[in-house]
């Protein structure tokens, strides 16, 4: 569905409805936990987005994650080793992401697998 456009450079032709919806967020961990959970970021990219940005959040201590001020929709998301950036692309495969439904208004939990690249570990 297209989003209908707006001209604001003109005389108004009269009322326009705007839609607004809450912000969505997640609240996650990863799992299994690995060892150092900390070395970990969580990679975020909008499905219906062609733009190709991606969101990044790293992970604390207790393997935990947060990503707040999210548009309600379908995003891909995976865990990787923030030391393996230098050597990999940060969205190498999205076949390997997990797709979420974020709905705005209240956060979404999730338990976040870690997939392990071949070659790869913990």
């Amino acid at each position: 569905v297209e989003a209908p456009v707006v001209d604001l450079s003109g005389a108004a032709a009269g009322p326009v409805a705007v839609e607004l919806a809450a912000a969505g967020s997640i609240r996650g961990v990863l799992r299994p936990a690995p060892a150092h959970p900390e070395g970990y970021v969580v990679v975020l990219l909008e499905s219906a987005s062609s733009s190709g940005a991606a969101r990044l959040a790293h992970v604390d201590a207790q393997g935990r994650f947060s990503v707040d001020g999210l548009r309600p929709g379908k995003y891909r998301i995976a865990a990787q080793l923030a030391a393996e950036a230098p050597k990999a692309r940060w969205v190498g495969d999205v076949a390997h992401m997990i797709e979420i439904e974020i709905r705005g208004g209240s956060p979404t939990d999730l338990d976040l697998p870690i997939v392990v690249a071949k070659g790869g570990g913990q």
